[in-house]
C-alpha cells in the first residue's frame, strides 16, 4: 500500500494473490516495483497514477528468455538511481538487474552459495552489493558481472548490505547480532571490516 507520510491516509492498495516481501518506489515516484512470494520469482512494476501493472518481471514476463529468469521467491527489488534498472535478490542465490521499461534481463551475478537476502546498487550505478546466508556480502562490477570484493568477518547470514552516499563504504547488517562497516574501493579482493582507530597517546 502507499500511504501519504504526512496524513497516514491509504493513497493505493496494489493487490498481490501472496506475500508481498519488498517494495521500492523509482526514483520519480512515478512507479513502484514489488517482489512477491511467488515460486516463478516474480517482480511487478505499478504505475501509481492508475494503480495498474504495467510490467512483470518473471517466467512470462518476456517469453523469449523465460530460460534464464529466477526460479527462486525474490526477497528483494531496488532501483538504479536514474530508474532504468531494476535489482532483485533471489532465494535462488542471484541477483539480476532488468531493464526497467522493457523487462529484459540485463545481468545476473553468481557466485553465492545459498540464498540472497538483499541486493543494492552503488550511488552511481557502477557496482551492486549482495547480502547472502552464505555469511558474506559480495560486490559486483554492475557492467561485467565481475566480482570485485568478497567481504567476510560475519558469523551468521548477511541480511542487507548498503552503500554510503559515495559509495566508499559498505554497510552490513547480520544474523549475529553485528552491523559493520567495510571499505569497498577495490584495491583488495577479500576486505576485513574497518578497524576503530587507535585512542590518542598522552602526552
Amino acid at each position: 500500500r502507499v500511504w501519504d507520510a504526512a496524513t497516514g491516509k491509504e493513497l493505493q492498495a496494489l493487490a498481490h494473490p501472496r506475500w508481498v516481501r519488498s517494495a521500492a518506489f523509482s526514483p520519480d515516484g512515478t512507479k513502484v516495483a514489488t517482489a512477491t512470494d511467488d515460486r516463478a520469482g516474480r517482480v511487478r512494476v505499478w504505475d501509481l497514477a492508475t494503480g495498474r501493472e504495467v510490467l512483470a518481471l518473471g517466467e512470462h514476463a518476456v517469453p523469449l528468455y523465460s530460460a534464464v529468469f529466477s526460479p527462486g521467491w525474490v526477497h528483494a527489488v531496488s532501483w538504479s538511481a536514474d530508474g532504468s534498472r531494476l535489482l532483485t535478490a533471489s532465494m535462488d542465490g542471484t541477483a539480476r538487474v532488468w531493464d526497467a521499461a522493457t523487462g529484459r534481463e540485463l545481468m545476473a551475478f553468481r557466485g553465492h552459495v545459498r540464498r540472497l537476502r538483499s541486493a543494492a546498487f552503488s550511488p552511481d550505478g557502477s557496482r551492486v552489493a549482495t547480502a547472502s546466508e552464505d555469511g558474506t556480502a559480495r560486490v559486483w562490477d554492475a557492467e561485467r558481472g565481475a566480482e570485485l570484493l568478497t567481504l567476510k568477518g560475519h558469523g551468521g547470514w548477511v541480511r542487507t548490505a548498503a552503500f554510503s552516499p559515495d559509495g566508499g563504504r559498505l554497510l552490513t547488517a547480520s544474523a549475529d547480532g553485528t552491523a559493520r562497516v567495510w571499505e569497498t574501493a577495490p584495491t583488495d579482493p577479500q576486505f576485513r571490516p574497518r578497524e576503530p582507530a587507535p585512542p590518542p597517546r598522552p602526552r
